[in-house]
């Protein structure tokens, strides 16, 4: 038969029928009804399947396609709701989009890892194909096209290499509702997953993905979204960016692997980690310059955040980043943020410590209820380069004692009973002059020696090198006396 052929099929619409095709396939049309059509097996001279050339042959249950094929158009099988398995031959470079769109009881896709030719799996190709439960996606494979297992709802198995794979695109929303994937390999060949590619993706628990090797360059917006049972999850080096939502309503999420020195990544998101409740501890890449809006709110278990201050490139600390951290004990604020937005730590109701240094600090600017309903915190250092901090700030926090400069932003130091953009009650102190070294870790020998006993701006009283303090002489026996400025 010549190339390009169309294949008028006529049958009694209460027969089924078995047809063979050859040629180049191009198209079909049926006299009376496509649903007639219960297997189909094509000829070793066909090269291609067409664009639609089972679209709606609702009872095809089987196809055979042989080495010669290269390609499956678009919707070819879409709406092939009958058809159970299918085998792709090595042969075939392209499965097109729509392919296998809506194929619902298309439980068994045959393909081989190492010997396929295939290079893409189109857009939308098994969408919907409800009832199929695993898939190899072949080493040849450079792009899982969007939507193309989006609602594969008993999916659950993605046999995919990490190390040999050439794919370089998971699309948008390639695997979004994939309600019972478990596990996913990110082969290090990937640089770009798509926004929504595992959202709702309710079962998976497992990310397997390199953090040295990998291309990836970006998580975009919502990729994660919804991943309840994602327990932990690597962010590669190469990564600069994670997207909005990334992992917003990550709950089970406990553990995010993250180097804070060879890490590219220079944004977090806006609710990237929002609703993560499992989280406990994370590191802030010192390449980092943004923590985007409610970035962490609602992280209630986590305790502790890794962030440099003298070596960090962050610049601002977004609104409601931390709100509702009621886990969160202390933060290291970088000496090169500027802005720590409104609300950014509101119901973080244990955090006791906010490290800020006075002097080499660029913080400009604290806004509205930064810290309202802080209440273990109890004092705080405010740097001399403050140029605004909103009314109510510091609002219902537990502060009674602020070391600062007298005159910055016309409040008097040393001064008691003063009110502090909505703290009341407070205390300020002039800050020691130069700033206190950093103190000795516990138990060293520097530290027994060098531990305070009280200050009074003017003398700093320490322990004895023995750890107890003596008088004699002059009150202070033993004890050394160090006089500051003041």
């Amino acid at each position: 038969m010549s190339s390009d052929t169309t294949y008028y099929v006529f049958t009694d619409p209460t027969t089924p029928v078995t047809i063979s095709i050859s040629g180049t396939l191009t198209s079909i049309s049926f006299g009376v009804d496509i649903n007639t059509i219960l297997s189909v097996e094509i000829g070793t001279d066909v090269t291609s399947i067409g664009s639609e050339a089972f679209y709606g042959a609702t009872n095809l249950t089987s196809i055979t396609i042989p080495d010669t094929v290269t390609s499956i158009g678009s919707q070819a099988f879409q709406n092939a709701t009958n058809l159970t398995s299918i085998t792709i031959p090595d042969s075939v470079t392209s499965i097109g989009s729509e392919a296998f769109r809506n194929a619902i009881n298309l439980s068994s896709v045959e393909i081989s890892q190492t010997g396929s030719s295939l290079n893409i799996i189109g857009v939308a190709a098994f969408q919907y194909a409800a009832s199929l439960i695993s898939i190899t996606i072949p080493n040849s494979v450079t792009e899982i096209g969007s939507g193309a297992f989006q609602y594969a709802s008993d999916l659950s198995s993605v046999k995919i290499s990490q190390a040999n794979s050439s794919l370089n695109i998971i699309g948008v929303a390639a695997f979004f509702n994939a309600t019972s994937l478990i596990s996913i390999t990110i082969p290090n060949s990937v640089t770009s997953i798509g926004e929504f590619a595992f959202f709702y993706a309710e079962s998976l628990s497992s990310v397997e993905i390199s953090q040295t090797n990998s291309s990836l360059n970006t998580i975009r917006q919502n990729t994660f979204q919804n991943a309840t049972n994602l327990t932990s999850i690597t962010i590669p080096d190469s990564v600069t960016s994670i997207g909005n939502a990334a992992f917003l309503n990550a709950r089970s999420l406990s553990s995010v692997i993250i180097s804070q020195t060879a890490s590219l990544l220079d944004s977090i998101g806006s609710q990237a980690f929002n609703g993560a409740t499992s989280l406990t501890s994370i590191t802030i890449p010192n390449s980092v310059t943004s923590i985007g809006t409610n970035a962490f709110q609602g992280a209630t278990d986590l305790s502790s955040v890794i962030i440099s201050q003298t070596n960090s490139l962050l610049d601002s600390i977004g609104n409601y980043a931390f709100n509702n951290a009621t886990s969160l004990t202390s933060i290291t604020i970088p000496n090169s943020v500027t802005s720590i937005g409104s609300q950014a730590f509101e119901d973080a109701t244990d955090l006791s410590s906010v490290i800020i240094s006075r002097i080499d600090s660029s913080l400009n600017t604290i806004g509205e209820y930064a810290f309202r309903d802080v209440t273990s915190l109890t004092s705080i250092n405010i740097p001399d380069g403050i140029t605004d901090i909103s009314d109510n700030a510091f609002l219902n926090s537990g502060l009674s004692i602020v070391y600062i400069t007298s005159g910055i932003l016309g409040i008097i130091s040393p001064a008691t009973n003063v009110d502090f953009f909505g703290a009341t009650d407070v205390e300020t102190i002039v800050p020691s002059e130069p700033e206190p070294e950093p103190t000795p870790p516990i138990g060293s020998a520097s530290a027994r020696m060098h531990l305070p006993l009280y200050t009074n701006n003017a003398l700093v009283f320490y322990k004895s090198h023995s750890g107890s303090s003596s008088t004699g002489s002059g009150g202070v026996g033993n004890s050394r006396i160090k006089r500051r400025k003041t």
